[in-house]
């Protein structure tokens, strides 16, 4: 199960990141949880141990928008959705 788990961790940070001129710009909920990950050195740990910033790089970290969008469709009617 732990496997899994990181698995898909990985595969989400390395969906959601995008890494570009000494920034990574990772998912809000990063944000929202930081605290849980051990702020912005913990989610550069996090990146580092999912491949996906090098072991020995320090990006700033800024967070993108979250798509509220993608929540919305479980509180649509079934006519709203046709």
């Amino acid at each position: 199960m732990d496997d899994q788990l990181d698995r898909a961790a990985a595969s989400y940070l390395r969906s959601e990141t995008v890494v570009e001129d000494g920034t990574a710009r990772v998912p809000r909920l990063l944000l929202w949880y930081r605290g849980d990950f051990g702020g912005r050195s913990g989610i550069r740990t996090l990146l580092r141990e999912h491949g996906v910033i090098d072991p020995d790089a320090t990006p700033r970290i800024r967070y993108r928008k979250y798509d509220w969008s993608l929540a919305l469709d479980a509180f649509r009617t079934e006519r709203e959705r046709r």
